[in-house]
Formats: structure tokens, sequence, C-alpha cells
């Protein structure tokens, strides 16, 4: 087993089963007006009413303060007729704007609903995947840090056998540079004498064997 590499390849998974974790799905919302339809017209439709309450606001206040003009003929000099009827037209634009606002919102919105059904289960499928990869990713994971436990026992078992060998071979060979030194440090004994080889008689110093004497009864025995 390559160690270095397995230990590569386990922190890309794990940093991977940490981007899978932090990574925010789409929700089904967002996933029926993935374009932003409903959204460009919701902020046309709070834009339009926004407006017309402005507009409306600046009227009211409008007319009370030129209330006397507002009560004489459009021909008399200071009168307020002609303005207030350019302040009512531009009031009519302002809530036709918002009705058609209003009803493209309409349009936007159920169109929106049809569309939510296949994105809630788009959303579920995604979520499903992600599990899916999760619990791939952490397969691995446990496999590889098993791998990689065992490869590192094996390996520190093998280091472990090859320092006691190195140990042992050191030791031998200090024993035997000590025992070389005590035998140089011994004093030289003189050399024995030589034993003299055992000479044999020859034949003739050999004496002859002579047969037994009979053995005679004593006499009165």
């Amino acid at each position: 087993v390559n160690i270095p590499s397995l230990e590569r390849e386990l922190a890309e998974w794990i940093q991977q089963r940490q981007e899978l974790v932090l990574r925010e799905l789409p929700p089904a919302a967002w996933l029926a007006d993935k374009w932003g339809e409903l959204k460009r017209v919701k902020q046309a439709e709070a834009t339009a009413r926004q407006a017309l309450d402005a507009l409306e606001v600046a009227y009211a206040d409008w007319c009370k303060t030129h209330r006397l003009g507002l009560m004489l003929s459009p021909y008399v000099p200071g009168s307020k007729r002609r303005e207030k009827d350019i302040f009512e037209q531009r009031l009519i634009e302002a809530r036709t704007t918002l009705k058609q606002a209003e009803s493209a919102l309409a349009v936007a919105r159920k169109a929106y609903e049809a569309r939510l059904p296949a994105a809630e289960c788009e959303a579920q499928q995604l979520a499903e995947e992600r599990q899916q990869q999760l619990a791939i990713r952490q397969k691995w994971i446990t496999q590889a840090s098993t791998l990689l436990q065992q490869a590192r026992t094996a390996q520190n078992t093998d280091q472990e056998r090859l320092e006691a060998e190195i140990r042992a071979q050191t030791t031998a060979e200090r024993q035997q540079r000590e025992a070389e030194q005590r035998k140089a440090q011994e004093p030289e004994r003189p050399p024995a004498k030589p034993t003299a080889p055992k000479q044999e008689l020859p034949e003739s110093a050999i004496p002859a064997l002579q047969p037994p004497k009979p053995r005679y009864p004593t006499p009165g025995g």
C-alpha cells in the first residue's frame, strides 16, 4: 500500500464530504421560479403600488394646500383647477399601471403554482442524491481509514522487526569485538612439550609365554 497516496485520497474524500454537507440545495420555491419571473412581477407590482400610494398622498396634501384655488373657475387667475386635472390624470395612469401589474402577478402565480409540484419532486431528488453521495464518500473514507491503519501497523511492525535485527546484529558484532579484545590481552602461554612417541619393544625382548605348570597335591594332603 502506498501510504502517502492513500493519505492524499483520504483527505480529498473528507473534503468532498464536507463540501456536500455545506452545500445548500435549492428549495422547491426557487426551482419553480428558476428564471425569476415571479420575482420580477412581484417587484413590478410592489413598485406600482408604492408609486400610486405616494401619488395619492401627494395629491391629498396638494388639495389641502390649494383648497381655495380649487374653488375658483379654471379661467380665473389663481385657480388650481387645471393642475388638479393633471394630478387626477397621473392618478388614473398610476392606477392603470398597478392594475396591469396585479394582472401579470396573478398569471405568474398561476404558472408558478403549476410548476411547484414538479419542483418539489426535483428538490426531493436532489436531497436524496446528496445523501447517496455522502454515503458513498463515507464508505470510501471508512475503507481508506481501515486500510491506512492496517498499512501503518504493518509498517510499524516491519520497522520494529528491522530495528530488532539491527540491534541483534550490533550486539553480536560488539560481543565478537569484545571477545577478540580479551583474547588479544591474554598473555601468551609457552607451547606444550610434545609427548614422545611410544616405542614398541622388539620381538626378541618380549618374553615367550610359558605354559602353566601342573599343580600336584602336596604329600599327606
